[in-house]
């Protein structure tokens, strides 16, 4: 049976993975290096923190450029 608790209890606060990416600090037209990145990854990354980004294959691995 399930019971309505009376008195509230608090909610825990949020915990967030440290990220290996640099979203929170690059800023649009900035770039970063990937060595032998994982592309696919990075996107779904970057939409989880509602950022835009490409990225091309260079030598070496990938730059990742922020577009919005």
């Amino acid at each position: 049976m399930i019971t309505v608790r009376r008195t509230p209890i608090p909610i825990p606060p949020r915990s967030f993975r440290k990220t290996k990416y640099p979203w929170s600090t690059i800023q649009v037209g900035q770039s970063f290096f990937v060595p032998n990145g994982a592309g696919y990854k990075l996107h779904y990354a970057a939409r989880r923190y509602g950022i835009r980004i490409t990225q091309r294959q260079v030598k070496g691995g990938l730059e990742v450029w922020r577009v919005a």
